[in-house]
């Protein structure tokens, strides 16, 4: 059998979820790209390939964690190969020595302090409608950069003010998982102000079906080119000038504030989200939970900009 096809059998067997395995053919399909194979084999990787690796994923602006996810991703797959007693060849785990020195990337650190001003200066800052509807969007809600780019047109609704999240981008980009990141479907209440802003890009956007956010050749946008969106219009409003590190990731924690310090409760919060209930308290409240309460309690809450 094909040693990675047994790998991720055995996976399978041992109950991971799908879209752990989908990550870690992502990783290997991602190596092969880099390296020129059409399959891994086990045998023939060394750790040069896999510092060529790590250096493509570089160059094209991936965080630390994603790398560290990444090549822990293959780690796993030949300390397999070492371990198992069907598999002979592998001695030597290629990944082993680089990985323990890889930085992780998700110390959590403090976040830097933007006022609502100055997240609305940013948003004033996309003339592009495409570009100020995501900014708009992350500011409002705290999506996540997957969520944000596996919409598509259908999942908007302008005229009950809804938007549902039913998929997200891997952090590949290249496979659309179901569900947000909880494996959970979640409908959001619109503001007057994402309202605008999404009337506005719809009416110019073309075609009239598909991805909601398209790149400049007509595909889903993906996942580099949203964090280049978001870092660019943050250079451009000064929010960068300290140094700060302002991405996607950046306004999930910032709207997370905002609604929390707007009185917002925290099991609307977690709805918004997309979190795990984190008590039972919270899981039998969110349960009866209507979409008109969660509704009612963000409006209340939501940062306006004045746009």
């Amino acid at each position: 059998m094909n040693p990675f096809e047994d790998y991720t059998s055995e996976l399978e067997m041992l109950g991971r979820k799908p879209s752990y395995i989908r990550s870690i053919r992502g990783s290997a399909n991602d190596l092969c790209a880099v390296i020129g194979c059409d399959t891994i084999d086990p045998v023939e990787i060394t750790e040069r390939d896999i510092k060529a690796w790590i250096q493509a994923m570089r160059s094209r602006n991936l965080s630390d964690a994603s790398i560290y996810e990444n090549v822990g991703d293959l780690h796993r797959f030949f300390n397999f190969m070492i371990e198992s007693p069907d598999h002979d060849g592998v001695t030597v785990n290629p990944c082993a020595r680089i990985f323990k020195r890889l930085p992780r990337g998700r110390q959590q650190t403090r976040r830097p302090f933007k006022t609502v001003d100055d997240v609305g200066r940013m948003i004033r800052t996309a003339f592009n409608p495409r570009d100020r509807a995501i900014l708009t969007l992350i500011a409002k809600l705290g999506l996540r950069r997957g969520e944000v780019t596996g919409l598509d047109v259908v999942d908007v609704n302008l005229d009950d003010r809804m938007l549902t999240v039913r998929q997200h981008a891997d952090n590949h980009g290249s496979v659309l998982i179901p569900g947000r990141k909880n494996g959970a479907t979640s409908i959001l209440p619109m503001d007057d102000e994402l309202l605008k802003v999404l009337k506005v890009y719809m009416a110019v956007r073309q075609p009239v079906d598909g991805a909601l956010f398209l790149s400049r050749n007509g595909l889903r946008l993906d996942n580099v080119t949203m964090w280049k969106i978001v870092k660019d219009h943050a250079e451009k409003a000064g929010l960068t000038t300290n140094g700060d590190n302002i991405t996607p990731h950046y306004f999930r924690a910032w709207a997370t504030y905002q609604l929390t310090i707007n009185g917002c409760k925290p099991e609307i919060v977690q709805v918004i989200r997309g979190d795990v209930a984190n008590t039972m308290a919270n899981f039998y409240t969110r349960e009866i939970l209507s979409f008109e309460d969660v509704r009612r309690e963000y409006l209340k809450a939501v940062p306006v900009f004045g746009i």
